[in-house]
């Protein structure tokens, strides 16, 4: 939809812009790289000195104002992401570019000085090109302080003519469509991960409503490792196997240490290796315990230890096979009442053995059999 679209482009100029204030303010330390190599240069040349503290000034009106308002930046970063990174980048560009004119300057004047001028500024003009401006930015922003910078320096040196004029304009014109390939394939970017990020989330949502549904299946469920150790477990499992005073859940316990028997544990640990290796669900009995001292259900009413059964699956992993290192474990009580069964039906049949009507039918009953009889003949 044309709003879904406006609203992830919005969504995207804000992300770009932070982004490379951002990165900005993090890589003009970088910049005091160009000093260095003026100062080898000079040495190398036994230039003056004066135009590797001229260079330098720029970094370093930019990085004192970064430190001076740093906390009026982090707020106008947050709540004007646009204009901070325009803000950010242009004060940027003027620094380093003001810089690298009054080095250049300071120069004596011939092939070197042009060469310094022209390198040091293609490299400021390929570490600003990382960035993003927005078109009216680019075009209102950037390239007048481009022009200028280019247009000065010619004008100082007595180099400023038709066919320089005519240069400065049509790199301006060129870093338009590699601004526009740039912003196509940022664009792209954005909306795969955009979309990455909604699918996790749906994925999300589908998993918390399976869980749902599997708690409402079983009386307990788990996720949990080949070798018993719980990754997430539902509420109910936690109350079963910790308590209802519990202080913490399942996660990163094991479920062998609640097998009732070192025997069922050992068995408990196969099922789960079973499971692990194979892509359809498993079921087994089993008994659980909750420990010696349990008094909660399902403990208190039968007993230290409870039949259940385990049915369970592999999950598949990210890349979509059908057996995965992850499990998902479904409780079931069991049936307690089996062990008990042959002394209840005992005492239900000898209960009932006095309720059962005579073997002799009453007087009564063979007067009425008579009196059918007659009428039947008559």
């Amino acid at each position: 939809p044309a709003e879904d679209s406006a609203q992830a482009w919005a969504e995207f100029v804000q992300q770009r812009c932070a982004e490379s204030a951002d990165f900005v303010r993090r890589a003009s330390p970088v910049m005091f790289a160009m000093p260095v190599i003026l100062g080898a240069q000079a040495w190398y040349h036994s230039l003056s000195l004066l135009s590797v503290l001229a260079v330098a000034v720029g970094p370093l009106c930019f990085c004192a104002g970064k430190v001076a308002f740093a906390a009026r930046l982090d707020r106008l970063v947050a709540q004007r992401p646009v204009i901070a990174g325009t803000c950010v980048q242009a004060a940027f560009a003027a620094c380093v570019f003001g810089g690298i004119l009054a080095a250049t300057l300071t120069l004596p004047a011939g092939t070197m000085q042009h060469r310094v001028f022209l390198g040091t500024t293609l490299g400021v003009l390929g570490l600003l090109s990382k960035g993003y401006w927005t078109s009216r930015a680019h075009a209102l922003v950037f390239c007048p302080i481009y022009v200028s910078h280019w247009l000065l320096f010619h004008w100082s040196v007595g180099w400023l003519t038709p066919p320089v004029v005519f240069a400065s304009v049509l790199q301006c014109l060129l870093l338009l469509p590699m601004r526009r390939a740039q912003e196509a394939q940022s664009w792209a970017s954005f909306l795969n991960a955009r979309a990455l990020d909604r699918e996790r989330a749906h994925l999300k949502a589908l998993q918390s409503a399976h869980v749902s549904v599997l708690s409402t299946l079983f009386d307990a469920s788990c996720v949990c490792d080949e070798n018993g150790r719980v990754r997430s477990s539902t509420p109910h499992m936690d109350d079963m196997l910790l308590g209802p005073d519990r202080k913490h859940d399942l996660t990163g316990k094991s479920l062998l240490d609640f097998a009732s028997a070192p025997e069922e544990a050992q068995r408990l640990l196969g099922f789960l290796s079973d499971m692990a290796r194979s892509s359809a669900p498993l079921r087994m009995q089993t008994s659980l315990t909750g420990g010696q001292s349990a008094s909660w259900w399902p403990w208190s009413v039968f007993g230290g230890a409870a039949d259940v059964a385990l049915t369970g699956t592999s999950l598949p992993l990210s890349g979509g096979s059908g057996v995965g290192q992850w499990l998902c474990i479904g409780l079931q009580m069991g049936d307690q009442t089996s062990v008990q069964a042959p002394a209840a039906l005992t005492a239900l049949s000898t209960r009932l053995s006095s309720c059962l009507p005579w073997t002799t039918p009453p007087p009564h009953g063979r007067r009425l059999r008579r009196r059918a009889r007659g009428a039947h003949r008559w």
